[in-house]
């Protein structure tokens, strides 16, 4: 997370650090209220070359 409030990562913060079975993501959220950024990936791709 960035000082601004911003995530640098592409995806929802989890307390795992590999990869999940999409349902396993899609539960895990609705469990702890996770709501997906609404982010331009391409933006997101934009600003992490150039930083």
């Amino acid at each position: 997370m960035r000082k601004t409030g911003k995530s640098i990562y592409l995806s929802l913060s989890m307390s795992n650090h590999t990869s999940m079975s999409a349902n396993y993501v899609k539960n895990y959220a609705l469990k702890h209220n996770l709501i997906k950024p609404e982010d331009n990936v391409f933006d997101k791709i934009h600003d992490r070359l150039n930083t």
